[in-house]
């Protein structure tokens, strides 16, 4: 080997070791800047994150922190605490996404709430517990395919949050979400916050796409969801946000009948403190949009006011006459009545658009719940469908 040779071999393994120490010096300061934004998200946002086990990951070309399994707690306005497990958390920069930091959540996630202790029931002398461990009340729990998050890289009083993933199921352990598990695919959102708003503007903001759902017990999937919602301002309306849809998910449900007539159109005890701009679902051709004005309180039971506007209803009556759904006398009366609505608001042949008020957290159509009124329905194609009689083996 020749002197020329040796050296440029020597040159180029020093410049190898030095892009080496280079590119560890590189990871191991994205590791640090990783550990410091989760040490600073107290200071930030008001919630803690606590895991067992932390380490490094990623190196040479992305820093990545996995964290397992993590506690996360978030303070509301009031003397509750939600609570949330999580089997593991990554966090990752990397020069793919330079201007972002991507968190995956896997393992599912256990939230729940905290009740101070002078306020949960007395505890049993003869039990080893702490009043903490004692008071917490698991709300959900959600689990399927990884969940994926990309955070500003740097935290600016507005921002927003992008998530996506491929399968989730969320089952409730309390209240209304208990009845109604819901499994989606497909799914892809942000949210976006402004702790400098007004109240003529959003402090926080939700939009959320699935491509399929299911929302038992109704068997039917639907299609092409689409939901955005917005909480007014100012900011601290988030917290109290928070701490009211905590008790309106774990609220018990209430009596399926009104006992006072809902007033249509009547104006609210309170200003709305959740705006639900739209859900839009497709069903076997049918399109249908809801909005709300709705007033959270504390201690939970929405109430507000809704409207449902229905796209195509007479082609789904149709449909569901030609597959025996419904009788002739069914789809005769529904008709009637699609009529009787479009002359009464002046839009022949056009969306139909019902009002639906929000009383004690149970959306009603004349004083009753439409969860009745869905189980009603739901019962009546059951005994349709077994009323049929089988078809007939080929010969």
């Amino acid at each position: 080997m020749t002197m020329v040779s040796r050296r440029v071999l020597q040159a180029g393994a020093a410049g190898l070791a030095g892009l080496m120490l280079l590119e560890t010096a590189l990871w191991w300061g994205g590791v640090t800047y990783l550990k410091h934004r989760v040490a600073a998200l107290h200071s930030r946002t008001g919630c803690s994150l606590v895991s067992q086990r932390q380490h490094a990951a990623g190196w040479p070309f992305s820093a990545r922190l996995r964290l397992e399994p993590v506690r996360i707690q978030c303070e509301l306005p009031s003397s509750e605490t939600v609570v949330g497990t999580i089997g593991s958390v990554s966090v990752e920069l990397a020069p793919w996404h330079p201007a972002s930091v991507h968190v995956r959540l896997e393992g599912g996630e256990v939230w729940g709430v905290v009740t101070p202790p002078e306020a949960a029931s007395p505890l049993n002398p003869d039990e080893r517990k702490t009043p903490i461990q004692s008071a917490v009340r698991v709300v959900a729990r959600r689990d399927g395919a990884p969940l994926r998050l990309s955070f500003p890289l740097r935290y600016r009083q507005r921002g927003r949050l992008d998530f996506q993933t491929d399968f989730t199921r969320l089952v409730g352990e309390a209240g209304h979400m208990m009845e109604h598990p819901v499994t989606a695919r497909g799914i892809a959102g942000y949210v976006v916050w402004n702790t400098e708003a007004s109240p003529q503007s959003s402090a926080l903001a939700v939009s959320l796409q699935a491509r399929q759902a299911v929302v038992a017990p109704w068997p039917d999937m639907l299609n092409a969801v689409d939901i955005a919602v917005a909480v007014p301002g100012p900011a601290k309306n988030v917290g109290l946000f928070w701490q009211a849809l905590a008790g309106t998910v774990a609220r018990p449900p209430s009596s399926l009948v009104a006992e006072v007539p809902s007033k249509v159109g009547g104006p609210l005890p309170f200003e709305p403190n959740l705006l639900v701009q739209h859900v839009v679902v497709q069903w076997r051709g049918l399109k249908a949009v809801w909005s709300a004005k709705l007033v959270l309180p504390a201690e939970g039971g929405a109430a507000g006011e809704s409207w449902l506007t229905l796209t195509n209803w007479r082609l789904l009556v149709n449909d569901l006459t030609e597959h025996r759904i419904l009788s002739p006398q069914q789809a005769a009366f529904l008709n009637r009545v699609s009529d009787h609505v479009e002359q009464k608001q002046g839009t022949p042949d056009g969306p139909l658009m019902v009002p639906l008020p929000v009383r004690e957290g149970q959306v009603q159509l004349g004083g009753i719940s439409v969860d009745m009124l869905f189980g009603l329905a739901h019962k009546a194609m059951e005994a349709q469908e077994q009323e049929k009689p089988p078809h007939a083996s080929p010969p």
